[in-house]
């Protein structure tokens, strides 16, 4: 009998300690944790492209709606980089993008000089400095 009772505290205890575990505990993003991001990893266009352009979407990531801003620096590849003022040129006066809670996403915007020179493809690099 004492070995019935002693299994239904022990059977009653382990239910008790599995019953308090929460382990589908929900990851909680905190603004602290925000980050500024290129939301794609390549673009491309063609250089006779008509709309003239490439738009590059940067966004701020956040619950609340954090205002920011990032610089971004581009720089050709080593090998067939596209130059600026040769192939492209960057739309606006500064290499600075301002996010607001209303606009969390904002484009790097390249305007493509269609040169009439064919030199295959080009490439170039963008990174993203001094977040604010």
């Amino acid at each position: 009998m004492k070995i019935k009772k002693l299994s239904y505290v022990l059977l009653a205890a382990a239910t008790f300690v599995l019953a308090s575990c929460n382990i589908n505990e929900y990851p909680k993003f905190d603004d602290a944790d925000a980050f500024v991001a290129i939301q794609q990893t390549s673009a491309s266009t063609a250089e006779n492209n008509p709309a003239g352009k490439l738009q590059i979407p940067v966004m701020l990531t956040s619950l609340s709606g954090l205002q920011g801003s990032v610089d971004f620096e581009i720089t050709p590849a080593e090998e067939n980089g596209a130059q600026e003022g040769v192939n492209f040129t960057v739309e606006g006066s500064s290499k600075t993008l301002t996010f607001t809670k209303e606009n969390p996403t904002q484009y790097i915007v390249l305007n493509i000089i269609d040169n009439d020179t064919f030199g295959g493809d080009v490439k170039l690099t963008i990174k993203l400095t001094n977040p604010q």
